[in-house]
């Protein structure tokens, strides 16, 4: 096989909403919601993580968190909780924890794009996912393709969001 080949190619486009209670410093995982299963070819392969996710959150002015997970278990973060980085033009100069979004405010949904490497190191089915949480001091509830206090109405928006998994 030579370098840089593309062994196998799988999605899934989530077109429905889904939501759930999320406590503060913690996260909801929609492992068997929002996912995209693979197996491996060789013990050797990475597996790119791509995609986007449309999420929001209840509360307003509330800061998102996405987690990468596999197999029901978190993988990876943009952030992890004792890592201090270095936001350009933001009030605030640091974000601590795994934030990847800046504030929400009102009715607005924000879009993540999605990029992790894995190497897993096995040929078993290995299910990609990820898990939102919130910057809030209080329990909130987190959105995937909904916005906040949506009805079901015309007026209302609905968004698509897609996770994908390539072996590499």
């Amino acid at each position: 096989i030579g370098k840089g080949a593309i062994l196998q190619f799988v999605q899934n486009v989530k077109r429905g909403a889904l939501s759930g209670s999320c406590a503060t410093q913690s996260f909801v995982a929609f492992d068997s919601t929002f996912n995209v299963a693979i197996t491996p070819q060789y013990s050797s392969s990475l597996i790119l993580i791509g995609g986007f996710l449309t999420a929001n959150c209840s509360g307003g002015s509330q800061g998102l968190k996405v987690v990468y997970r596999r197999n029901d278990s978190t993988i990876g973060t943009a952030l992890d909780y004792s890592s201090v980085a270095n936001v350009t033009g933001l009030p605030s100069n640091s974000v601590t924890g795994a934030t990847t979004s800046g504030f929400i405010e009102g009715y607005g949904s924000e879009s993540f794009p999605l990029c992790y490497i894995d190497k897993p190191n096995t040929t078993s089915a290995c299910t990609y996912s990820v898990a939102l949480g919130h910057t809030s001091s209080v329990t909130r509830t987190v959105y995937i393709n909904q916005l906040n206090a949506e009805v079901n109405s015309a007026q209302w928006s609905r968004f698509v969001s897609i996770i994908y998994a390539m072996e590499l």
